[in-house]
């Protein structure tokens, strides 16, 4: 593919811009390179700036850059043996990279993701990223394959991620290579002979016995005001079950009579309502009376986090305990009292009663260990003869 470089109409300002022309399936395509000169500066046949003026040598730079981009359109092109269209050449132009480049695309696409995802989710996406970056700093959509997901995954295991994470890693490069595949930007699904690996996470909950001293703490007053600002939005998620997404944008406006109404932030798609009836234990954390929109101040869950790890050393609590374990505390203490499946489901938001059934499955197995605590050591008894 022949480039040409051609002046454009001369401007009020006497200066013409400078375009960069190539004929591809018998059509013309001109690209605007941006700069401008005067029409003595520049010569057409050769394509080079005329003169030893210090901004020609920039001007110059530009001009070279387009013819370079242009080229580099084409070539990554045929390293993915994929037709080039005047429509193609034209959008990457314009948008350089973003269609040959996965790396690149990947970050164009989180930059959507940015507006429609968790802020906790778009971090975990950008980590991942990173590490995508670290792996191999540029990729091209023909190198996107099995084997690359399989050395991705090999990388992060030796970076000493868990399995867990490892997987979760792939899931949000599943993500965004099946967008890209939709795009026809990659030619074969390379998820669909390599599958994700799922583990069942530790779900990390108060037992009643320690629960009910990290309660008593807090009614007696013997945390500090910053482990207070923390605990009061935690202690109040114990007795409704609502995720740390949730109960940060729950309004006073949200409360009807004694009862939540909201759409849960992680099933928004969905349009699922749930409603959370308020406990004497629950509204004991809430003042309505004070003027704020929010019922909550709360700090970033990384710093909540960091304090209750504090609050589990002070209590004697041997667990690392999070935010996020106070739903599972909630869920674990309802079915103890009330063995009602299916309205923890309802209260959780829980679209499949299999994901409540997890709760149900840890209680069983409570309930295994504490069969085994009723077995008593004894000695077979001599007899006489």
């Amino acid at each position: 593919m022949k480039l040409l470089t051609k002046l454009g109409s001369q401007k009020k300002s006497g200066l013409c811009p400078v375009y960069v022309i190539c004929y591809l399936k018998n059509e013309r395509i001109r690209f605007l390179t941006g700069v401008e000169v005067h029409a003595n500066e520049f010569n057409e046949s050769t394509g080079l700036m005329i003169g030893k003026a210090a901004t020609n040598k920039d001007k110059q730079l530009l001009i070279d850059n387009s013819k370079k981009r242009i080229t580099q359109i084409q070539v990554n092109y045929k390293l993915q043996t994929k037709e080039l269209t005047p429509y193609d050449l034209r959008r990457e132009y314009e948008t350089p990279a973003v269609y040959i480049d996965f790396i690149k695309y990947f970050e164009n696409e989180l930059e959507h993701r940015k507006k429609i995802v968790e802020l906790a989710t778009y971090k975990q996406n950008m980590a991942v990223l990173t590490k995508l970056k670290t792996f191999k700093p540029a990729i091209l959509f023909h190198e996107v394959d099995e084997d690359f997901i399989n050395s991705f995954r090999a990388y992060c295991r030796k970076i000493g991620n868990c399995p867990s994470t490892v997987e979760k890693n792939i899931t949000t490069l599943k993500i965004i290579v099946l967008k890209a595949y939709r795009k026809k930007l990659i030619e074969v699904n390379p998820f669909e002979d390599s599958k994700i690996k799922t583990f069942e996470s530790d779900r990390i909950f108060l037992e009643p016995n320690e629960f009910s001293i990290l309660l008593d703490f807090y009614r007696r007053g013997l945390f500090e005001p910053k482990i207070r600002k923390t605990l009061k939005p935690f202690l109040f998620c114990c007795f409704t079950g609502l995720r740390v997404s949730d109960v940060k944008r729950i309004k006073k406006s949200d409360i009807v009579g004694n009862t939540i109404v909201i759409m849960p932030q992680k099933t928004k798609r969905f349009m699922k309502i749930i409603k959370v009836p308020l406990c004497n234990s629950a509204l004991e954390f809430i003042d309505l009376s004070i003027k704020q929109t929010y019922l909550f101040s709360m700090n970033c869950e990384q710093n909540m986090n960091r304090h209750l790890k504090e609050v589990a050393d002070l209590c004697g609590i041997e667990k690392q305990i999070t935010f996020h374990s106070s739903r599972h505390t909630f869920a674990t203490n309802y079915l103890r009292t009330t063995n009602d499946l299916s309205g923890l489901q309802k209260l959780l938001g829980h679209s499949s009663i299999k994901q409540t059934q997890v709760y149900a499955h840890i209680l069983d197995t409570d309930t295994q260990a504490n069969i085994l605590k009723l077995d008593i050591d004894y000695q077979q008894p001599q007899i006489a003869i």
